[in-house]
């Protein structure tokens, strides 16, 4: 593929020159660029690279809207398991649906059989490049943190494991002014430029407005690379002693264990909080093995020796958060969300708007594909055939009057079906808007419940806490108990029963007593065991509810889906159709204005065509 450096008409292998201007064409650094994914996302320019997959920053033929577009490695294509971890990346953001999770549009594979997955195009910096300029300003940290939280809360609550919480996977848009019940600007997130994102003090911190409708400017996180998240409803692709993940961020129970949960996701959230407001980690390494062993039995340094401005609260979070111990660290991402919200109410940072009001829970929608360069073609061919008049008046050379009517005849055809590709495009924004209003519905539905099952099972452990010390009462009780028994024995034996000794008595009092408090220790422990229990149905019954949502949202999908794929395999048979006349169009262009090229009274027209 190659293009002209001048205008960026794009042109086959075989073609040397450019039919608009004449200068010589380049070959694109990308074999891709230039192509079309699906028929309908042009590849503009390469945006991102990796060993699995290349990124393309992509914009839609007839919706004029970009994209970035992930295609996988064509290395890797034939390996069924690395493509399936391909395709659950897609599946598993997809779903999720929430503001501070990367959207994916659409998957699929490409003509020759290469797997990709359409996204939002989003501009600013990773956490990582923003942690590599030094600490993150509290203020500024805790509005991050919390967003980080709730993308991982709403994962969680689907179901959905990420195992690879890292900064290099979480993205930092600038977050525009908008109001939150409206469609908002375009420039939020994904809709295009927001700029790059530069080192903030806590003093230019967008302060909270008081007007409910407004939402001040900020940052807007965005939770990347589902490649190897791990789902409760799909776990064939998890093999016995396989090990994923960043070893920096790897929670104990990672390192020893392939039943690791979601607590794994909270200790990375440690980890990445720690490097946020320090700019280093808690454990350093020279090697992979010996990360393991920092993690599994080493203390994490307190992070006020390291920054003493950091709130008490902020630093007991983070230090629950890499407890050893999973049940020892908060008992979801929502009681991490919760915490930092009261941590920011605390030293007065703004809260980022709740996922249910926030713009970027709403892409802004595309403008209905338009009929815009639907008729380029047909301008072009009226300029051919004022060439032809004001060079030739009414006698141009047959051959030349020929390749003019085709032209005319093929670029009212592609007119025609440029048309009615817009009309289904339309129809495919129509489902898609449908389809996404209705993962937000059920998301909000799922924070709802989740946040209900969090309360829950933060209930649940403090009476599991509670049981657990009385039952350590009751055994001490026991103990006690067994002892004073001993010295009822030692005096029973001593009396023979033939006379009352002093010390007997005092025997059987202190046992009297023992024996009361290990009744009502007994009685306690009777009663906590009813309130566990009480507290686990509740829990039980938020889960089932949730897992509800998750297969309602799940048929959902293949209803969305389903209506989808006639729409676009009809769109990617029209696309098909324009293609190959554009390239005849090209063709025909190139000879009819060769040997026109050289005639100064046509330069106008030259130009015209350019602007055509």
């Amino acid at each position: 593929m190659k293009s002209c450096p001048k205008c960026g008409e794009r042109y086959g292998d075989d073609r040397q020159f450019c039919f608009v201007d004449g200068v010589t064409l380049e070959s694109l650094k990308d074999a891709r660029l230039g192509t079309a994914i699906a028929g309908r996302y042009v590849l503009e320019d390469i945006i991102g690279e990796g060993g699995m997959a290349m990124v393309y920053r992509a914009r839609h033929k007839v919706v004029d809207q970009p994209f970035a577009i992930k295609v996988m490695n064509p290395l890797l294509a034939r390996d069924p398991i690395v493509r399936e971890r391909f395709r659950r990346e897609a599946k598993s953001a997809k779903k999720i649906a929430h503001p501070n999770i990367i959207e994916i549009f659409e998957e699929g594979d490409t003509s020759d059989g290469t797997a990709y997955m359409v996204m939002e195009f989003l501009e600013g910096s990773s956490l990582a490049d923003i942690i590599s300029k030094g600490p993150i300003p509290v203020k500024r940290a805790v509005g991050l943190m919390i967003q980080i939280a709730r993308g991982i809360a709403r994962a969680h609550d689907l179901g959905v494991i990420h195992r690879d919480l890292k900064p290099e996977n979480i993205f930092v848009c600038r977050r525009e002014p908008s109001h939150p019940r409206s469609n908002g600007s375009s420039k939020k997130d994904g809709g295009g430029p927001v700029g790059s994102i530069d080192a903030v003090t806590d003093d230019e911190v967008p302060a909270i407005s008081d007007a409910p409708d407004t939402i001040p400017p900020g940052d807007l996180v965005k939770l990347l690379d589902f490649g190897i998240a791990l789902s409760k409803q799909d776990s064939r692709l998890t093999g016995t002693g396989e090990l994923f993940g960043t070893p920096q961020y790897m929670a104990p129970e990672r390192i020893t264990s392939t039943e690791a949960g979601a607590p794994s996701d909270l200790y990375a959230l440690g980890v990445i909080f720690f490097e946020m407001l320090t700019g280093r980690l808690p454990y350093d390494a020279p090697d992979v093995a010996t990360f393991f062993v920092r993690h599994l039995k080493d203390p994490p340094l307190p992070i006020r020796s390291i920054q003493p401005n950091t709130p008490e609260s902020l630093a007991d979070l983070i230090e629950r958060l890499l407890a050893k111990e999973p049940n020892q660290r908060p008992v979801d991402a929502h009681k991490v969300t919760a915490d930092l919200i009261d941590v920011a109410r605390e030293i007065g940072a703004p809260v980022p708007p709740e996922p249910q009001v926030d713009p970027a829970s709403s892409r802004p929608m595309a403008l209905p594909a338009s009929e815009r360069g639907t008729h380029r073609w047909v301008r072009r061919a009226d300029v051919f055939a004022e060439m032809l008049e004001r060079v030739y008046g009414k006698s141009a050379p047959p051959e030349l009057r020929a390749k003019l009517d085709r032209i005319s005849e093929l670029a009212a055809r592609v007119a025609k079906i440029r048309a009615r590709s817009v009309a289904e495009q339309n129809k495919l924004e129509e489902i898609g808007k449908k389809g996404r209003e209705g993962r937000l519905r059920l998301g909000h539905a799922v924070d709802a419940l989740g946040a209900d099952a969090s309360r829950a099972r933060e209930e649940l452990r403090a009476s599991e806490e509670k049981l657990a010390t009385a039952r350590k009462r009751q055994e001490l009780a026991r103990k006690q108990f067994l002892e004073t028994h001993k010295s009822i024995t030692y005096w029973e034996g001593r009396s023979g029963f033939a006379e009352p000794y002093e010390d007997l008595m005092n025997a059987y009092r202190d046992a009297a007593d023992v024996i009361e408090g290990w009744l009502e220790a007994r009685k306690q422990d009777r009663s906590l065991e009813q309130a566990v229990e009480t507290h686990q149905q509740s829990v039980r019954d938020l889960e089932f509810q949730l897992t509800k949502l998750r297969e309602s949202l799940a048929m959902h999908e293949l209803d969305t889906e389903a209506e989808r794929e006639a729409i676009e395999g009809l769109v990617g048979q029209l696309t098909h159709e324009i293609d190959e006349a554009d390239h005849e169009l090209v063709t025909l262009a190139g000879s009819l204005v060769e040997p026109l090229r050289s005639r100064p009274e046509l330069g106008a027209l030259f130009r015209q065509l350019e602007a055509a």
